[in-house]
């Protein structure tokens, strides 16, 4: 779990995140893993590692405990999705809602593997880029559009996600993680393109 001290540097001051994964929203198709694509089945609702599985609930009860007051539902069993309950929106999106769902899902190959998108609930009409649909790209899940869930098309370029290999609880704070992927969402529900 993040403490103050790894928020900041040794000389007290606030930490700014200098790089973050290339990500494209966006319609067009590109090969997310730079090989020929995998099944579907495969990258999501899988049997899940005890390391995935250990790696996304440090994660996720870190990033709840520090964001999302309001609470967050979290899959801890199989640990194949997390749900934001009031994420709050950038500005951009005020005229449409403030505040909404947030569904991020797992791949199965977590931490390896950025999640592909995310869910928004299917309740808000339009987005202010375009990039929020009633479909899903880039192999991402399927299965949250059947329970009332649009998917936001946001994905991290092959290679430029990079988490470390943990062996020791917190050493995951050193590489991309879902902090990371939260300050994605942000970036791309801020943008107008």
């Amino acid at each position: 779990m993040y403490h103050e001290s790894d928020l900041v540097d040794k000389k007290g001051r606030p930490i700014k995140i200098d790089t973050i994964p290339d990500r494209t929203k966006g319609n067009f198709l590109t090969d997310l893993f730079g090989t020929a694509s995998a099944p579907v089945d495969s990258l999501f609702w899988g049997n899940r590692s005890d390391y995935s599985k250990t790696i996304i609930r440090e994660q996720v009860y870190d990033i709840a405990e520090h964001c999302f007051k309001s609470g967050v539902d979290f899959d801890d069993d199989n640990c194949h999705w997390m749900q934001v309950h009031k994420y709050i929106l950038p500005e951009v999106w005020h005229n449409i809602a403030t505040t909404t769902p947030l569904l991020v899902v797992f791949p199965t190959q977590y931490p390896e593997l950025p999640p592909i998108g995310f869910y928004m609930k299917a309740d808000l009409q339009g987005a202010p880029d375009g990039h929020l649909f009633p479909n899903v790209y880039h192999e991402a899940a399927k299965e949250p559009l059947e329970q009332g869930w649009k998917w936001y098309c946001m994905y991290v370029r092959s290679g430029s996600w990079q988490p470390v290999r943990v062996r020791k609880s917190g050493d995951w704070k050193h590489g991309d993680n879902l902090w990371t992927y939260f300050t994605l969402i942000r970036e791309v529900l801020a943008s107008k393109e």
